[in-house]
């Protein structure tokens, strides 16, 4: 009975690990320094003093503030709220590239996707990438997601500068893609948005899934499609120089084996009509839920990385200690029989 016991904790522990999100930093929040401003008007994210922790970049057309994440090309831009007073062109709302709230947390990433500029040259891009927590297991569906929003202002002297493409998506690797010799666009991307995204009010979330060939380490987003199997759009706002340069943000990046993982949202979300309550929030110590619904329900509540801290199911009404938690910001999801009640954020607190 014993040894039942453990292989059962074990395949719960299994379980849990591969359904959180295999990416570190997802939004961009950890960092070493605030971003900062260079005589091009740039807000590096990307330079050797590895500013926001676990990414890197790279461009066809080098410099990392991100850590771990890298800029795969150019100059992939890194906004963060920290910057707002010393470098307010880096902050976050508002930046250099316009007004946005970031969609979790306080920073994003700004890379640009296609340029037509004459001094850009043919297929210009930029990306940004990562190792992952955990290699890829072959013969696994993987599900990917993230948050873009189109930028229209992103040169001082081109403020109409606000195209649009499709085919943003994500690449998945073995190697890091620094070791790679030759330039990411070959018009092959595991997971991309067909559609052309010119929402710059709102963030629009890309998705999709894949099945692993290959036990991949790094992932890298972007547009890995040449200007010939590029669709691009132009949107002319009258003033400054006109050429089509497409830029977007990218916040809130998720690979996981779980889709509901790659689901989770940032503001409140009802999915259906039971009337739910979850309060205090903010909260430190006794979280209180209650539903209006005859039916048992499941409380899950996952930290910033995605990572499920909290589990509870019940009837009616529960309260939930979330003492042993740091504070920050967390997510929760309330799932019953027919599926998911409704998503959203909490805040907890000191006591």
């Amino acid at each position: 009975m014993k040894n039942i016991t453990i292989i059962f904790l074990l395949s719960i522990f299994i379980k849990s690990v591969e359904a959180q999100n295999l990416i570190p930093n997802p939004s961009f929040e950890d960092k070493v320094q605030c971003p900062y401003q260079n005589d091009t008007l740039l807000c590096l994210a990307f330079d050797t003093s590895n500013t926001c922790v676990y990414w890197s970049s790279e461009s066809t057309c080098f410099d990392s503030v991100l850590i771990g994440w890298s800029s795969y090309g150019d100059t992939p831009n890194y906004f963060n709220s920290c910057a707002n007073v010393s470098r307010p062109e880096c902050g976050v709302p508002n930046n250099i590239v316009g007004r946005q709230a970031a969609i979790d947390g306080d920073a994003y990433v700004g890379i640009g996707t296609v340029s037509f500029w004459p001094l850009s040259g043919p297929n210009a891009r930029e990306y940004i990438g990562t190792p992952l927590l955990t290699p890829l297991t072959i013969g696994i569906r993987y599900y990917v997601s993230a948050y873009i929003c189109r930028s229209v202002t992103h040169y001082p002297l081109a403020q109409n500068v606000g195209g649009a493409n499709n085919n943003l998506g994500f690449r998945f690797s073995t190697v890091s893609f620094s070791q790679h010799d030759s330039v990411l666009i070959n018009n092959f991307a595991h997971v991309n948005d067909t559609t052309i995204i010119t929402d710059s009010i709102g963030w629009t979330r890309i998705s999709g899934s894949f099945i692993a060939d290959s036990a991949y380490e790094y992932v890298a987003l972007g547009n890995f499609f040449d200007d010939a199997h590029t669709d691009t759009m132009d949107i002319f706002l009258g003033i400054g120089l006109q050429f089509n340069h497409a830029y977007y943000l990218i916040d809130q990046v998720c690979v996981s084996t779980d889709s509901l993982t790659c689901k989770l949202v940032t503001g409140n979300e009802e999915i259906n009509k039971s009337r739910v309550n979850l309060y205090p929030n903010p909260v430190s110590g006794l979280l209180k839920a209650e539903v209006d619904d005859e039916k048992e329900v499941t409380l899950i509540i996952y930290d910033k990385q995605l990572k499920k801290v909290l589990q509870q199911s019940f009837f009616k009404s529960a309260y939930m200690n979330t003492e042993n938690l740091e504070p920050g910001i967390y997510f929760y999801t309330l799932t019953g029989k027919e599926g998911m009640i409704k998503t959203g954020k909490l805040v907890m607190m000191e006591e």
